[in-house]
């Protein structure tokens, strides 16, 4: 199941939101803005199943075939945090006849959310959110499961009846565990009393099943997420007595769910949370509000890949973070993947007015947004966590960014001029920003001219790529680039020519391909000018380079490769 589109009207932080513009390939869904900003609200919109008392149904007009869900509220039911409405309720509301519901008191129902899905949600819970505010207190969740719940669940097992499981609580979720592991003691018991019916036994066969999936993929994400301190989940236990999930942690064994440290409990949360789901409904929507909570720094990018590969691909992952790990993470989600990850930009926008939000594309500006979020003061050293400092002037870096942003529209590329500036920029913005995120660097790349291969070791060691070759026009001339701009000028049958006109201004300058290019520019410009008489390149050389050449230089070209290698290889 995946959203269409959202609709809130005046409802909670938003006057009218319109989220539209998801595609219907998006697995995540990234909500990234300040504190204040509604991402929450959003969360309360998506929670509509839990409001069918509150006049929650289909339009009566709209077929069961339809894809669209919209909430109605009685007014009376929801105070002014939800209905921000100051003003005496109007005689008539400014809502669409045929989207009411046909109730005994229509004129007490605003149509507060709208919901469009890609395809019509089967029936049952559509949407499961979770709230940044959670409790792992050990000691409620025993009493829970051991102490108040103790007589009645022994009572409705022993008759062979099931526990309540439904709830969106931590322990609910161990409640199905311990009901499952019950019914499956029960089935190995030689001599279970009273003896089991075939109806019991059934339904038992089941939870046994639905119990060996749940620890099957609950022990592969634990295993994925705690690496370092090799937590592993060795077996379910009793139900009934301390430590239902039992674990190995660094040759401890025997370990109680109860004796993992806070962080820990957080994460197994989230993660038999999302098993759960996943495994009783391959079509969900599943919003987790700050999933960083409680969660150390260093686990978060990790739990968030964790919890994205968990994810069915019918289903879609909603989160709302201010974690700079969860975003750096995102990050490298979206460039494996640009259609499975999208992002929506609440920052900058006025919500006591109209706002249609749709997903943005992640470019400098956007990252620079995103990270002055997560980090405050911090944003403007650490910026897109990728800056490369180039030699030259701004068409350096506009070559570079042309060539590049389709593979690293993130990525912030600065000319700073001669090549001490470049040296001298990147030696100390590193040693500034690696005292706060070691994982970001900033890199340099300068012209090879006739560095030494000695000269480029060293400054390899500071940070600072050398050009395979001698300037960043020996790639824009290239013959693989100067072919594929008669291709994408539909001029095929005029390579040969253009290639021959470079090769006479090679020849003229008494230069080899691999020589500084400069001196050639102006010829080939003329050239491709002449050959290409219909084609419009610029009025000079270097627009020439910048908006024609450059951008013809793409993955899967050999001058790319090299290219790509010589500023982003390890």
């Amino acid at each position: 199941m995946k959203i269409k589109s959202i609709k809130l009207k005046d409802f909670k932080r938003f006057t009218n939101l319109t989220i539209e513009g998801l595609s219907e390939k998006a697995k995540l869904v990234v909500m990234i803005g300040p504190n204040g900003c509604g991402k929450s609200s959003v969360f309360d919109g998506l929670e509509f199943d839990d409001r069918y008392s509150k006049g929650s149904a289909y339009p009566a007009d709209i077929s069961n075939d339809s894809p669209v869900m919209n909430a109605y509220y009685f007014r009376r039911d929801y105070p002014q945090y939800y209905l921000d409405d100051p003003e005496p309720l109007p005689e008539k509301m400014d809502i669409d006849p045929s989207k009411k519901i046909p109730m005994t008191f229509p004129d007490d129902i605003w149509d507060c959310v709208n919901i469009e899905f890609y395809h019509r949600p089967e029936s049952g819970k559509r949407a499961h959110v979770r709230s940044a505010y959670r409790n792992y207190s050990a000691f409620q969740l025993h009493s829970i499961l051991s102490r108040e719940s103790h007589y009645r669940l022994s009572l409705q097992l022993r008759t062979y009846g099931r526990a309540m499981i439904s709830d969106e609580t931590f322990a609910s979720n161990f409640s199905l565990l311990s009901v499952c592991q019950h019914e499956k003691l029960v089935l190995e018991d030689p001599y279970p009393y009273p003896p089991i019916s075939p109806e019991y036994r059934e339904q038992a066969e089941k939870s046994v099943e639905l119990l060996d999936k749940i620890f099957e993929e609950l022990r592969g994400a634990i295993r994925k997420m705690f690496i370092d301190s090799e937590l592993v989940l060795k077996y379910i236990g009793a139900p009934m007595y301390d430590g239902l999930l039992r674990f190995e942690k660094e040759e401890r064994e025997e370990l109680s769910y109860q004796n993992l440290s806070g962080g820990e409990i957080a994460v197994l949360d989230l993660l038999l949370d999302i098993v759960i789901k996943k495994i009783r409904d391959e079509e969900t929507i599943i919003c987790i509000d700050e999933p960083e909570a409680h969660i150390h720094t260093k686990l978060q990018g990790q739990l968030l890949e964790v919890l994205y590969n968990l994810i069915p691909e019918k289903s879609q992952l909603w989160i709302a973070t201010h974690s700079v790990g969860m975003v750096r993470k995102t990050q490298d989600l979206w460039r494996e993947d640009p259609d499975s990850v999208v992002f929506l930009d609440f920052g900058a926008h006025d919500f006591d007015e109209p706002v249609t939000l749709t997903p943005v594309t992640p470019d400098p500006n956007f990252w620079a947004r995103t990270y002055e979020v997560v980090l405050g003061d911090l944003a403007e050293l650490v910026v897109t966590g990728r800056t490369v400092f180039c030699e030259g002037e701004e068409f350096d870096e506009e070559c570079y960014r042309n060539i590049f942003k389709g593979t690293y529209p993130e990525v912030c590329f600065v000319s700073l001029g001669a090549r001490g500036n470049v040296e001298k920029s990147v030696t100390a913005a590193n040693l500034a920003i690696e005292k706060i995120v070691k994982s970001v660097r900033v890199i340099g790349i300068v012209d090879r001219d006739k560095a030494t291969c000695g000269e480029i070791k060293r400054n390899a060691k500071k940070g600072i790529r050398t050009l395979s070759r001698t300037t960043i026009e020996s790639y824009l001339l290239d013959d693989e680039v100067l072919t594929k701009l008669c291709e994408n000028h539909s001029a095929p049958d005029k390579v040969n020519d253009l290639l021959m006109a470079k090769q006479d201004a090679l020849d003229k300058q008494k230069l080899k391909s691999s020589d500084n290019l400069k001196p050639i520019v102006q010829q080939v410009h003329g050239a491709a000018q002449k050959v290409l008489k219909s084609a419009y390149l610029g009025n000079d050389k270097e627009s020439f380079m910048m908006d024609e050449l450059a951008p013809r230089i793409q993955p899967g070209m050999k001058v790319y490769e090299e290219l790509h290698e010589d500023i982003f290889g390890e």
